[in-house]
Order: structure tokens, then C-alpha cells, then sequence
């Protein structure tokens, strides 16, 4: 059974270039993950508390609770609360526009990943390219067509 090294070291120089590339993408996406596992740990019961909060304490209190959390809930809580008293039709919008801001935030180094997916398969196409550009020279070399050569 051959190990991970030694298909490592069978795949050539273009190995090292793919494994710093899975490394890369690596890091983003685990940045990614940690980017949405904190912001939503406040989900629909945050929602609903500052929902009961605006109604028994008062705007004031809502826009403090939800001045406190941290990620996509809270915050387009906040931009929809910070503009009731303009009207629903004015904090609708606003929580529009928020929501497009959070989307966006979500959205952040996702063309880093998507680089990182598209490179390295070609990086590996390439190494395979240079592996059968070097067996032809070989078996031309040899003058014989062989599986040894």
C-alpha cells in the first residue's frame, strides 16, 4: 500500500504549489465558517425578544438589546427599529438596504475560495501535462515502447 507521501512525491514539483493552495482556501473558509457560526448564534428567538422587549419596555430598550448582539439578526433588527418612527414603509426599506449590507459581509472572500477552486485542479491538470510530456521523451529516448520505460 503506497502512503500519502509517496503520491506526494510521485506527483512532482507541481504538488507543492497545490498543497500551498488548499492551505490558502483553506484558511478562508474556515474564516467563513467562523464568520457565520458567530453571527447566528442570534437567530428567530433574538428576533422574538426584542419583539417583546419594544413591546413591554419600549423602542429604547429594543435598540439597546439589539445594539448588544452581534451578527446579521441583530443588526437588521437595529436598522429596522432605528427607523420605526419614520413610518413601516421607511423601516422597510431600511431593512432592505441592511439586508443587502449583510448579504454582502456574508458574501466576503467567497472570490478567494472560488480562485483557490479553480486554480488548483488546473495547477494539477498542468503536472499532468509535464508528467506525459516527460514519459513521450522518455520512451522516445529509449527507442522502445514499454511499461518499463
Amino acid at each position: 500500500m503506497t502512503s500519502f507521501t509517496q503520491y506526494f512525491t510521485d506527483g512532482g514539483n507541481f504538488m507543492w504549489p497545490i498543497l500551498g493552495i488548499f492551505f490558502i482556501g483553506l484558511g478562508f473558509v474556515v474564516e467563513r465558517l467562523l464568520f457565520l457560526w458567530n453571527g447566528f448564534r442570534f437567530d428567530e428567538k433574538f428576533a422574538s425578544k426584542v419583539a417583546d422587549e419594544v413591546s413591554s419596555k419600549g423602542l429604547e430598550a429594543g435598540i439597546q438589546t439589539c445594539s448588544e448582539g452581534m451578527g446579521p439578526v441583530p443588526n437588521l433588527c437595529l436598522s429596522a427599529l432605528e427607523r420605526s418612527d419614520h413610518g413601516p414603509e421607511e423601516a422597510e426599506k431600511s431593512l432592505d438596504n441592511s439586508g443587502m449590507i449583510e448579504m454582502a459581509s456574508m458574501e466576503k472572500n467567497m472570490t478567494w475560495i472560488s480562485f483557490c477552486i479553480a486554480t488548483a485542479p488546473m495547477l494539477g491538470f498542468l503536472g499532468t501535462v509535464v508528467g506525459m510530456i516527460a514519459a513521450f521523451n522518455d520512451i522516445k529516448m529509449a527507442n522502445d515502447i514499454s511499461p518499463a520505460v
